[in-house]
């Protein structure tokens, strides 16, 4: 869930300072549900100064990393996968940008379309055939 903070700071790219402080706290959460309704956005991409990352801990199998605004993102190999500095880095930075319950969602849906998916044959590949030896 957003906080009013920060829905304050996303607001002010679509709504003039002076208007916004004139408006309660439920105008502001009103406001700014119109605007999401409308506009497709990914919050953390709005943010005037978004968090950098300071320092990454790699401690196999967890990666640990810390970012400019005080928070932390903490991922964790999953038994049976293999320790990677690179994944464990991209999918901590990748969860603290989407939230740790959007993260989860997002490789769930994608995950799940991918694992599903057929190939499909479109006419340029011919299906192998088993020939029978003589």
């Amino acid at each position: 869930m957003i906080s009013l903070k920060e829905m304050k700071q996303i607001l002010t790219h679509y709504v003039d300072k002076k208007i916004l402080k004139t408006l309660s706290d439920k105008e502001i959460k009103d406001v700014f549900d119109m605007v999401s309704d409308t506009v497709h956005f990914c919050p953390i991409t709005l943010y005037e100064s978004r968090p950098t990352v300071e320092r990454v801990i790699f401690n196999n199998p967890a990666t640990i990393v810390f970012f400019s605004d005080g928070t932390k993102s903490v991922v964790k190999c999953q038994k049976g996968d293999k320790y990677s500095k690179e994944a464990g880095l991209s999918l901590a930075i990748a969860k603290r940008m989407l939230g740790n319950k959007e993260f989860h969602k997002t490789f769930e849906k994608f995950i799940e379309i991918s694992d599903n998916k057929k190939p499909q044959n479109n006419g340029n590949a011919k299906p192998a055939v088993k020939r029978k030896r003589k």
